[in-house]
């Protein structure tokens, strides 16, 4: 059998790391791997070392879906790949339209990296109905695979294929507690309690982060009402149009809990982080296993909302704490919780850090990604 030729296609150059964790795996198993993405940036260095062909195509971030597939188009055609294997509904709908333009018969894997799209009926029933009869969906989280279930997807053409990382990673601290707490100007008998993610603007019609960084500031005006001294950290800056928006959050944590939250901006130490917070805090709206995944690696205390994926690692009072998205006061109400029962949240922490392991391994993971390439080549 000749070397199987896999297309990846991805909207982002500069986002996007779940797919360059995955590269390496793929190629090692003698797949030739294809990337192509708008510009370079972090996901074209992960792909290129990892033995990857990058296509640079700059109207793939474009919004215009039939200009993208135009663009794409002459790849598809020149590379001719067995499979189309797409991360993004945008480059999901770009790679499907690229292959009726050349009018080639590839089937396409769309590994889902977060359930948004699947939350409303209109978005959800554009990605199922421009699928072809021979196109597979890769869900990376249970949420996401019972949703493509309901739909009507046949139970042979979806998969639970959860985004993996490099464990290696996540091992060995770069530098100490003291240390990073020593940068961020916060004292080493505070209780930090930590929020890693992008800043999005809100979606059109709603007022609120999708990550909930809002109900964040929220809850750590509440906790210092019984615990003056926790101390709120949040790390991630604003992506491109959310600068605005940034400093209302700003200036919100500045009137709900004085100076008491501490602003980070981006940061790429991020297991180190969260080695120095005492907890992790995800409060988002709408989510997969997502920044969950990095905290309980390194075994720090974890406490989420109910959504898409978090539910696959965090059970609740046995791997971590949950709460009901839009709610601050039960999100202050876990943070203090999990202050006063510090041995408890650790073993639970650790616990968590067990689940993650094994579902959150890029190299485990690509295994059932190729198993996936596998049933898809094979014609009915």
């Amino acid at each position: 059998m000749s070397q199987l030729r896999v297309l990846h296609v991805s909207k982002t150059g500069t986002g996007g790391r779940f797919i360059g964790f995955q590269i390496p795996h793929l190629v090692a198993s003698g797949v030739d791997v294809h990337l192509a993405l708008p510009g370079p940036g972090v996901l074209s260095n992960m792909a290129i070392e990892g033995g990857a062909s990058v296509h640079f195509i700059p109207q793939l971030n474009s919004p215009n879906i039939a200009a993208a597939a135009r663009a794409l188009a002459p790849i598809v055609r020149d590379q001719r790949p067995q499979l189309l294997h797409t991360h993004f509904v945008h480059s999901t709908l770009v790679a499907r339209t690229a292959r009726r333009l050349v009018r080639a018969d590839i089937p396409n894997l769309f590994q889902v990296p977060g359930p948004l799209h699947l939350e409303r009926a209109w978005s959800r029933q554009l990605d199922m109905r421009t699928a072809g009869s021979r196109d597979h969906w890769g869900a990376a989280c249970q949420w996401s695979y019972q949703q493509y279930l309901r739909g009507g997807v046949p139970a042979d053409r979806v998969h639970l294929t959860y985004y993996g990382k490099d464990l290696g990673h996540y091992e060995t601290p770069s530098t100490t507690r003291t240390d990073i707490r020593r940068g961020l100007g916060i004292t080493v008998d505070s209780y930090v309690a930590t929020m890693v993610s992008h800043v999005y603007p809100p979606r059109r019609g709603t007022r609120r982060s999708v990550k909930g960084h809002e109900d964040f500031i929220d809850a750590i005006g509440l906790v210092r009402q019984h615990a003056p001294e926790v101390v709120g950290l949040i790390v991630g800056g604003p992506t491109r149009g959310a600068e605005k928006y940034y400093e209302t959050l700003q200036q919100r944590a500045t009137r709900v809990a004085t100076n008491n939250i501490v602003f980070a901006g981006p940061r790429s130490d991020i297991p180190d982080i969260y080695r120095a917070s005492d907890v992790a805090v995800h409060p988002s709206l709408s989510e997969n296993i997502g920044g969950a995944g990095e905290s309980l690696l390194v075994a720090t205390p974890t406490i989420t909302t109910n959504v898409g994926g978090f539910p696959d690692v965090v059970r609740p009072g046995i791997s971590g704490l949950m709460v009901r998205a839009k709610r601050p006061d039960e999100l202050a109400a876990a943070i203090l919780r999990s202050r006063e029962e510090p041995t408890r949240g650790n073993a639970m922490a650790r616990t968590g850090q067990q689940y993650i392991q094994e579902i959150g391994n890029a190299s485990t993971n690509a295994l059932r990604v190729l198993d996936v390439y596998d049933r898809m080549a094979r014609r009915p």
